[in-house]
């Protein structure tokens, strides 16, 4: 039973992503960072910068109907507010 789990496991979604389970799932979402910085040029500014999703954090935001996270189409993103 536990070894049929495993292989279960290791096997790709339909959609070609790695299966999780709910505790790997939140593993690999709380890896999405969302940073607010502040310079010593302007303590005022503020600099937010977030990561791109992976593949199965964009999948989960879509099953979700949050939308798509600020940086999904792009390597990184960093948006600065005067």
């Amino acid at each position: 039973m536990e070894q049929a789990k495993v292989e279960d496991a290791s096997k790709p979604t339909e959609d070609c992503l790695p299966a999780h389970n709910f505790r790997t799932l939140l593993d690999d979402l709380a890896t999405l960072t969302y940073d607010v910085c502040h310079t010593a040029l302007n303590s005022n500014a503020k600099i937010v910068m977030t990561i791109r999703p992976t593949p199965v954090q964009e999948k989960a935001f879509c099953l979700l109907n949050l939308g798509r996270p600020v940086s999904s189409n792009r390597p990184g993103l960093a948006r600065i507010t005067p």
